[in-house]
């Protein structure tokens, strides 16, 4: 009789350590999935931080200018620029409308970003930002535009 409470008591041991040592890989794999979605969304904050950074320098804009478009302080700029503080939907449309660019700006160039067209060659230029801006241009400007750049060996062999 004494034999059979002994292998019940193995048994049960045995079950409460494999219950344990499930309830700890379940544990390690969901610290893992943790880091790796905080690490994937700090990137992506960080690279839209520098976009945003880009346009906005770019515009000659101050923090405080745009803070005061979007209805924030100076200070949420400046955690957006630096990837501290994530940038929610309704503030990147806010963004986008106030620095003239298409949403899809804040993405370019991102490592998970896929682009329609696979084969485009990355670049840091915002191509659609410029295409825009061209064809804003009279063909007497665009000729302009062309002469000079031609002009440049560099840029002749782009063109």
């Amino acid at each position: 009789m004494k034999i059979l409470y002994i292998n019940q008591a193995v048994y049960y041991i045995f079950l409460l350590i494999l219950y344990l040592a499930i309830n700890a890989i379940i544990e390690c794999i969901i610290e893992i999935k943790k880091r790796d979605i905080f690490s994937m969304s700090a990137l992506l904050n960080q690279h839209l931080g520098k976009k945003l950074r880009l346009r906005r320098t770019s515009l000659g804009l101050t923090q405080t200018q745009v803070a005061q478009a979007i209805n924030v302080t100076f200070q949420q700029i400046q955690k957006y620029e630096k990837g501290t503080n994530g940038v929610s939907s309704a503030r990147l449309l806010q963004l986008a409308n106030f620095l003239k660019v298409e949403i899809k700006f804040f993405f370019e160039d991102y490592q998970d970003f896929s682009a329609a067209n696979q084969n485009e060659v990355k670049q840091s230029l915002n191509y659609s930002f410029l295409a825009k801006l061209l064809s804003q241009l009279s063909s007497d400007e665009k000729n302009r535009v062309m002469q000079f750049l031609s002009a440049d060996k560099e840029v002749r062999k782009v063109i």
